[in-house]
């Protein structure tokens, strides 16, 4: 088992080299029995959450931990007067103390609360209590992007279509309000089943998009870790340059590629070594790398485009994908 030491997500298979979280390399963090059984009597500690059985803002009570990153943790809270569960989303305090942050926090979470797509997760309040920063987003059900890749292996394009579709709709209606994303990835894309049976994609995470874009918190640190994962960064983002919705292609494309093949298009011993591959290393077609999937060449195509070190050369925004 490794556990990530950003931000204690762990994975129980051996050969992760970087979080899927929050991007931190893993290669040198495997878990001895011994600090299996120390975090074993560390569990217990989870129940003594200071936000769990508390009411905060004086109408949400904390009932369990759902997740938690190198942003904040996430709860499933219930809305003491209406009855409603919901997921809220703590920034982690020194973030909160953060001037600059908490300002992007407040400005990006008034603009997502604009977002309607049913392929998007709503936000619907937002708050400050007792020195803690909030959103509250509905409740959802399903398995991520990741944990399906990691368990079906990769996906046949008739399916993996459908999905990406839905997440350009939610993508379209962001940019169309000036809100690009910055951070899509398999663990920020949620699969459930609709009625009639049909994966149904919620895109998460729009809330602290804009949060990474600040000097502090962008792709390569003075420490030289990375705030989301390498695997999908376009080379403009790397670059720390303007983006707008062709980043977000270019994401798209990274994550068509891992999810037809199975690998990632670019991979390296580092961080900093996967971003240069972005930057300066000529991408080998999807069909060329796993040629026994027999990935179709108009699907080949799509993701080359998508993928084109030049914007100007990607498709040009998320509806045209």
């Amino acid at each position: 088992m490794i556990e990530c030491p950003k931000c204690q997500a762990r994975y129980e298979d051996d050969a992760t080299r970087f979080c899927g979280k929050c991007g931190t390399d893993l290669s040198t963090r495997r878990v001895t029995a011994r600090q299996k059984r120390d975090v074993a009597r560390e569990e217990p500690r989870e129940r003594v959450d200071p936000l769990l059985g508390r009411v905060l803002d004086g109408r949400y009570r904390g009932l369990s931990k759902i997740g938690q990153g190198g942003m904040g943790a996430v709860y499933k809270v219930e809305h003491l007067a209406m009855g409603k569960m919901a997921a809220m989303k703590v920034l982690h305090a020194s973030l909160t103390q953060d001037r600059e942050v908490a300002q992007r926090f407040r400005r990006e979470a008034e603009a997502v609360s604009r977002l309607s797509s049913p392929n998007t997760v709503q936000v619907f309040d937002f708050g400050e209590s007792g020195g803690s920063m909030y959103l509250v987003m509905e409740l959802c059900k399903g398995e991520d992007l990741g944990a399906i890749l990691r368990r079906d292996g990769p996906l046949a394009f008739g399916r993996l279509a459908l999905m990406m579709m839905q997440v350009c709709d939610a993508l379209s209606e962001a940019h169309e309000l000036g809100i690009i994303h910055r951070d899509l990835k398999p663990e920020n894309l949620l699969v459930s089943r609709a009625r009639d049976g049909r994966d149904l994609v919620k895109v998460l995470d729009f809330g602290l998009a804009k949060l990474r874009d600040s000097e502090e918190h962008n792709a390569v640190t003075a420490r030289g870790s990375l705030v989301g994962t390498p695997f999908y960064m376009s080379p403009e983002q790397i670059r720390a340059e303007e983006l707008d919705a062709r980043s977000d292609v270019y994401a798209m494309g990274a994550l068509m590629y891992r999810l037809l093949t199975g690998v990632h298009p670019f991979s390296a011993a580092t961080p900093v070594a996967v971003l240069t591959a972005h930057l300066t290393e000529e991408l080998m077609p999807p069909s060329r790398r796993r040629p026994e999937l027999r990935i179709a060449p108009r699907v080949e195509t799509i993701v080359m485009r998508a993928m084109a070190k030049r914007k100007e050369e990607r498709y040009g925004s998320a509806e045209e994908l």
